[in-house]
């Protein structure tokens, strides 16, 4: 890689977002079960490496927020930002997961797999809570900050200094719902917490692009320091879990506002030939997050790890994401269709 000024475009963030989708389904295939699910391709200090795997694996979820935060910059930032285009994202978004929503849950319900309850059918609905699929947790999260993102635009209009004071206020928030979770308006305000921690590495990602922080990195620039940086990251993200426990749906690693820019720019050099696998993968990458949990654990959990060996269940996982996103994608192209027929599903 050269010493030039360096910038994540647009088709290199897609192949970025396909990796972050195949990591997120390793993460929760293998992250959280153990090795009676699977046949273990290896062992290292008596556990399984797709344990290893899946653990580092959850920094797909700081992937797609620095990666959105990034884009963001590039397409909505200070001199040309567009309330309605945002607006547009998060209707689309919503469409995109009501659409999901109302493919997978019902028979959930008509079943009583899921639960029937009116609040809880409710708060999944409006992302409000995420008990019918454990990765749904991240949509509220997305949508929130979407929602957020002309506050910070405004206040930091002339400074953007503001901003990076705004953002560690709100996680300072996040630190005290954490710790006093029943007192005063902070028990109203748990929903909350995951985006009050996760915009900052959003944030983090906008400045990145603005102030073109990569170039700072370029002196990575040999095959052979990439690999040793990705090893030293899958170590010492497997060694040092800084975990913060976050608004019932696991914890965010703390770590990782440090690992995921460095992971992202270390994986960016072997993105740099146009198309590819990746690319095409990306297209899926939304539909695979809203729907894989229900492959592995709510519906057809027996199917997928049916195959042991824990490549092949990974393979199956995927295979069954795809084939249903490209239903999705069809229905969803249909829908647009209907409203606007210049109009093709968000890339």
């Amino acid at each position: 890689m050269s010493q030039a000024e360096f910038k994540i475009t647009a088709e290199m963030s897609a192949k970025l977002k396909a990796i972050a989708i195949i990591l997120m389904v390793a993460h929760h295939l293998f992250g959280f079960t153990t090795s009676n699910h699977y046949l273990s391709l290896l062992i290292i200090h008596g556990l399984p490496v797709e344990i290893l795997i899946g653990r580092f694996a959850k920094i797909c979820v700081a992937m797609f927020m620095f990666l959105s935060g990034y884009g963001y910059y590039q397409t909505l930032n200070f001199d040309k930002y567009d309330l309605g285009k945002n607006v547009n994202k998060i209707l689309r978004f919503y469409l995109h997961y009501s659409l999901v929503f109302l493919l997978f849950i019902p028979y959930g319900l008509y079943t009583n797999i899921l639960n029937t309850d009116a609040d809880v059918f409710f708060g999944n609905l409006f992302t409000v809570i995420s008990s019918y699929n454990g990765a749904w947790w991240f949509a509220g999260t997305y949508i929130q900050i979407l929602i957020f993102y002309p506050v910070f635009i405004y206040f930091g209009r002339d400074k953007a200094i503001r901003i990076i004071v705004i953002s560690l206020l709100l996680l300072s928030v996040a630190v005290l719902i954490q710790l006093f979770p029943n007192v005063g308006l902070f028990k109203y305000m748990g929903f909350m917490k995951n985006t009050f921690i996760w915009q900052v590495i959003f944030f983090q990602g906008y400045f990145f692009a603005k102030k073109s922080l990569f170039n700072y990195f370029t002196f990575i620039n040999k095959t052979w320091i990439i690999i040793i940086t990705l090893i030293v990251l899958f170590c010492l993200r497997n060694a040092l879990p800084l975990d913060f426990s976050v608004y019932k749906s696991g914890q965010v690693v703390l770590s990782d506002f440090v690992f995921a820019p460095i992971f992202i720019f270390c994986l960016a050099f072997f993105l740099r030939e146009k198309g590819g696998f990746l690319l095409k993968l990306s297209k899926h990458s939304t539909n695979i997050w809203l729907t894989h949990m229900f492959f592995q654990y709510t519906y057809f959990s027996k199917f997928i790890f049916y195959p042991r060996i824990s490549i092949i269940v990974l393979f199956v996982e995927l295979s069954c994401t795809i084939v249903t996103s490209i239903c999705i994608n069809f229905i969803l192209d249909s829908l647009y269709q209907l409203v606007n027929p210049t109009l093709k599903i968000a890339k």
